[in-house]
């Protein structure tokens, strides 16, 4: 708890800055197919940069069809211009290059 999850999927969809649905039969390599058989991974972005992800799945092996992944859209649209006005991925960038500069002795 309170550690980022590697689902090995986000990743994918934050690289092509698209949707990413996946069923039962090709999820079976990934840790998230303890979880469900239907993956949709929506990027949140903004300016055409992900600043965020939106993951939600299903129980049952059926694919989350386009006219279903609009709402997911909607709020990772939305998410994505909170989380620019509030200059987190800035931020973040900068922490995380501030981490990269410490050496360790």
């Amino acid at each position: 708890m309170d550690q980022p999850f590697n689902d090995g999927i986000s990743s994918l969809a934050a690289l092509s800055g698209k949707p990413l649905v996946i069923n039962e039969d090709r999820l079976q390599g990934f840790k998230v197919a303890q979880f469900g058989k239907t993956i949709a991974v929506m990027p949140a972005k903004l300016m055409n940069e992900v600043v965020g992800m939106l993951t939600v799945m299903r129980n049952e092996n059926r694919s989350f069809e386009p006219e279903v992944q609009i709402f997911p859209g909607v709020i990772t649209d939305s998410a994505g211009m909170i989380l620019m006005d509030a200059g987190l991925p800035h931020r973040l960038r900068e922490a995380g290059d501030a981490t990269c500069d410490h050496k360790v002795t």
